[in-house]
């Protein structure tokens, strides 16, 4: 996700443990987008203050990103993992 202004969501319940390590994942958001781009620039995270979207409320977990003006979201819950996942072992779990 190639963007300057990036907020990241978690459940209520998560938003502790997010807290907790937010300061090195701001700085390490902050190197890949320079090693990525070759230029530094200035990057934002921010810690969304509102609860998730309705329809991802019900996730086990993880997190979303989503760009500053909402259309890039980034979804990396552990729902959505799963299910790639099971997409790829289809092939295997029909032989």
């Amino acid at each position: 996700m190639m963007e300057r202004n990036i907020t990241v969501e978690v459940k209520e319940e998560n938003m502790k443990t997010a807290e907790s390590v937010f300061c090195n994942c701001e700085s390490e958001f902050k190197s890949i987008m320079e090693k990525e781009t070759g230029k530094i620039m200035e990057t934002k995270l921010t810690m969304s203050e509102y609860s998730l979207e309705e329809e991802n409320k019900n996730i086990i977990g993880g997190i979303f990103l989503r760009s500053s003006d909402g259309v890039i979201v980034c979804d990396n819950s552990l729902d959505s993992r799963v299910s790639l996942i099971f997409e790829q072992l289809l092939p295997t779990i029909r032989g």
